[in-house]
């Protein structure tokens, strides 16, 4: 029996030996006939006003227009908007505290945004198209129970007041042209722990503008804030849920049940949003993930409502920032994607600035410069436009990973996006493609030590239904179709 044993182990060794064949590429695959999501853009986030406590003692301005020149921002413009910038088609706006200081004074709306207004403006001078989402970055004092900037708590009586302060603001928008489409009720109001628990005050001044919101109350105002629209003529424009930090609060803190069950809430939800922010250390207050089940559940009862994560990291790298937006786009299926403020003078951000990545820096000199993340944005932005689909990818490597765009009926090409931190088993990618008719992709590449921004590295043909691609480590490279 043993020399039966070792005659079949001695058998079984010598037939895997003999079929033994060596792997010379790694398999990935495009299916551009598959849709994930339809897709609605990428966006900017020009913050202004932020956290200051004691205007107009204090002023800010975060995104640091106000340090440049007429030449300077008009370049940072074509760099953001124009069609050999980042392309960028939607825009995200700041509702501060300040624009009201009682509930039955004049409103003012542009001492504390002309910045704001300016770059959107700019904006849309080069895209008339653009989509504008504005959030209530925190309420007034005299909305608040402790009556001060900042207070933690709702105070209920000033609740159709706040509707006006919102409604107001929209009306303006909308009277000086600004295409404005979501209001979004607040800024990561699920963070009750940004307060002492016994006296509701905020703990750090770094802080930005803020106010608790339990789910109930999001849901109240969901159902409110439509009423003061349409009292005011305005019929376009649409409620979302607000914006919690992350995914992982959205679903676990209560949110998703408390407005799953509420069929009222739901109807008036015109689309759904959250940051989008993660942190893969369990042992911090700020650890979350990306997951599907808020989006899946929503989309289940309400079909064709739309997910937009409205102010995610930059991350550490380029290549971490493209990883983010993927896992947005293939676990979360969202539908549009806006970075953190692009645009950042850091020295502005009282207490020192605990998100220094973005793509446009502005220094207290009065220069910009272009990081390195600019160019691994423009990797996605000038991938996907507005109407496409993102559509099915797979990659073999757990460290590389592929979005693709497919066409959509729109004028842009289909495109795919493919980055890698690959090495080990550094194989060159056989993509397998499928799904479209070209046959022809120039290449454009960004790498993280910055010898290449977007850089035109040339055409790309598919032979026998694959492209053969070789990307360097900590790299992503966009290939856009030409025929």
């Amino acid at each position: 029996m043993k020399i039966n044993l070792l005659a079949c182990f001695l058998l079984f060794v010598y037939s895997v030996c003999s079929q033994t064949t060596e792997i010379k590429t790694i398999p990935a695959e495009i299916d551009f006939s598959k849709k994930v999501a339809d897709w609605d853009g990428f966006g900017f986030n020009y913050v202004e006003f932020c956290q200051v406590r004691n205007y107009p003692e204090s002023t800010q301005d975060y995104g640091g227009f106000s340090l440049l020149n007429q030449n300077q921002k008009e370049e940072i413009l074509d760099l953001v908007f124009g069609e050999e910038g980042l392309n960028i088609e939607i825009v995200k706006m700041f509702h501060d505290p300040w624009h009201q200081n009682t509930p039955d004074s004049k409103f003012d709306h542009e001492s504390t945004t002309s910045w704001m207004r300016e770059f959107v403006k700019g904006g849309l001078q080069r895209n008339k198209n653009l989509k504008i989402i504005t959030t209530l970055y925190g309420p007034p004092a005299w909305a608040t129970q402790q009556k001060h900037i900042g207070g933690r708590d709702l105070d209920e009586s000033q609740t159709d007041n706040l509707c006006n302060y919102m409604t107001d603001w929209v009306k303006f928008l909308k009277e000086n042209e600004f295409p404005v489409k979501y209001y979004s009720l607040h800024n990561e109001g699920e963070d009750f722990y940004r307060w002492n628990y016994d006296d509701a005050l905020q703990r750090m001044e770094k802080f930005d503008y803020n106010l608790y919101w339990p789910p109930e109350q999001v849901n109240t105002f969901l159902k409110e804030l439509p009423k003061h629209f349409k009292n005011a003529g305005i019929s376009d424009v649409k409620v979302t849920n607000g914006e919690p930090s992350n995914w992982t609060r959205f679903y676990n803190w209560g949110y998703t049940k408390a407005l799953f069950n509420d069929d009222e809430a739901i109807e008036n939800l015109g689309l759904l949003t959250t940051h989008g922010f993660i942190n893969g250390d369990y042992r911090k207050l700020s650890h979350a993930y990306i997951d599907g089940r808020t989006t899946s559940l929503f989309k289940s009862k309400k079909p064709g409502l739309k997910t937009w994560i409205t102010s995610y990291s930059w991350g550490d790298s380029g290549t971490e920032f493209v990883k983010t937006s993927f896992e947005h786009i293939y676990t979360a299926k969202v539908n549009a994607l806006i970075p953190w403020a692009g645009i950042q003078n850091p020295s502005k951000w009282i207490g020192g600035d605990p998100n220094l990545g973005t793509a446009i820096r502005v220094n207290d000199d009065g220069t910009y410069e272009l990081t390195s993340h600019y160019y691994f944005y423009k990797q996605l932005s000038t991938a996907g436009h507005r109407g496409m689909a993102c559509v099915y990818t797979m990659l073999a490597n757990p460290v590389a990973f592929i979005i693709a765009f497919a066409n959509n009926g729109t004028k842009h090409p289909d495109a795919f996006v493919v980055t890698s931190n690959t090495s080990i088993w550094k194989l060159p990618l056989e993509i397998e493609i499928k799904g479209t008719q070209s046959t022809r992709f120039k290449a454009f590449r960004s790498s993280e030590d910055g010898m290449e921004k977007y850089k035109e590295i040339g055409v790309f043909e598919v032979k026998n239904g694959v492209i053969i691609y070789d990307p360097p480590k900590a790299s992503t490279t966009t290939f856009i179709a030409i025929n």
